[in-house]
């Protein structure tokens, strides 16, 4: 509470207070500084309270701030290697339809080869015509 400028803290300006103000000087609680001069002295110790709550609100909403922005990181990481398995399924895609489409070739293939005989050939003089 005494991070403010020198001569401004509670204890100072009760000290203050004490040497000028009306009365006699603190003795046994009789005399020293007028009521009006305690009701301020306590409005500026609420007041010191109320500043170092505050600043320590401060302190918490900037972590809570660094918090934040760690989980928005771990958000970022996340959504890109949900991307990256995202484009490797696509990538994956036309690869396993050109082995579907491979294996019902093969497949056309063996039928024919099975079913259909075995054509002659036409021209048996070496493809010269006379």
């Amino acid at each position: 509470m005494n991070a403010g400028p020198p001569g401004l803290s509670f204890l100072s300006v009760a000290n203050g207070i004490n040497a000028f103000g009306p009365g006699f000087p603190l003795a046994g609680g009789l005399g020293a500084p007028g009521t009006a001069d305690l009701i301020a002295l306590s409005g500026l110790q609420q007041g010191e309270v109320g500043n170092a709550l505050a600043a320590q609100g401060l302190a918490l909403s900037a972590i809570g701030n660094a918090q934040g922005g760690a989980s928005l990181m771990q958000s970022v990481v996340g959504n890109r290697i949900g991307a990256a398995g995202l484009s490797a399924t696509l990538a994956d895609f036309p690869l396993s339809q050109a082995d579907h489409l491979g294996s019902a070739i093969g497949g056309i293939q063996t039928y024919v080869n099975s079913v259909c005989p075995r054509a002659a050939p036409e021209d048996k003089g070496g493809g010269v015509r006379p």
